[in-house]
């Protein structure tokens, strides 16, 4: 009979947990004796949250949250007839830098954003969408948080929205020319 060898180490932080195996980060759990919660980073599967009474060796374990890492990954590749997410980001990135798209116009104007966000004047619905447009990596970021297909969807035309926003204000209040 073969035996496997596993590798298995925990580093605790305080109430933090760090768990590592052969393959790297495997989880991080927080909490202590008789109440625990575990979040997975290197595999398949929900949260766990543990309870169990210390010296007894019973303990109960119960899945957390609506789905584990291989769903979210299906959530985004979308159904049939439905975009993937990468087919979004990539649809928004092409109006953002396309010749004629939002944010070529929102862009052509370095700093236009930062200096809008550093304006004492600046409504805080501009200074929101702002947020939101303020560099490619905050508006991929943004779309990628989508949670399946509609909702990546509707963060994508958000962004869009915010853009056109941003712009429209800029233009209303004289930093850009219209056109």
């Amino acid at each position: 009979m073969v035996m496997g060898f596993r590798f298995r180490r925990g580093l605790r932080f305080g109430p933090f947990r760090f768990n590592i195996t052969g393959k790297g980060l495997s989880s991080f759990s927080i909490g202590g004796r008789g109440a625990t919660v575990n979040i997975p980073i290197n595999w398949e599967g929900p949260a766990r949250a543990t309870a169990s009474l210390p010296g007894t060796g019973l303990s109960w374990s119960e899945p957390i949250g609506r789905t584990s890492t291989g769903e979210r990954r299906q959530a985004q590749r979308g159904a049939a007839g439905q975009p993937t997410t990468e087919q979004i980001v990539a649809a928004v990135q092409e109006a953002f830098v396309g010749t004629d798209g939002v944010g070529q116009a929102l862009w052509h104007h370095p700093g236009l954003v930062a200096l809008l966000m550093d304006r004492p004047d600046t409504p805080r619905a501009v200074l929101e969408q702002c947020q939101l447009v303020l560099s490619a990596d905050r508006i991929e970021l943004h779309i990628r948080r989508g949670r399946g297909p509609a909702d990546t969807m509707a963060r994508a035309k958000q962004v869009l929205e915010a853009a056109k926003q941003v712009l429209a204000y800029a233009v209303t209040i004289g930093l850009v020319k219209e056109g």
